[in-house]
């Protein structure tokens, strides 16, 4: 959803641009790159941090899982 919410609302920006300059696609397909660009940008940030967020977890668990064992 972020995606589309990116692209849709990158070409809503250009069309009423487009609009109020009385120019063809130009705006349009502009705001439509630069949505397209900063909904990937998104996505990928996202993941990273999901992605570090999951290597941390295991880790604990490992660190958990590897103390419990041990005799004082």
């Amino acid at each position: 959803m972020d995606f589309v919410g990116s692209l849709l609302g990158a070409m809503l920006l250009g069309y009423f641009a487009d609009r109020w300059q009385g120019t063809s696609p130009r705006y349009t397909l502009i705001g439509m790159v630069v949505g397209f660009v900063f909904a990937l940008y998104r996505i990928i940030t996202r993941t990273l941090a999901d992605e570090r967020r999951e290597q941390e977890q295991r880790k604990q668990k490992a660190n958990r899982g590897g103390n419990a064992g041990e005799k004082h």
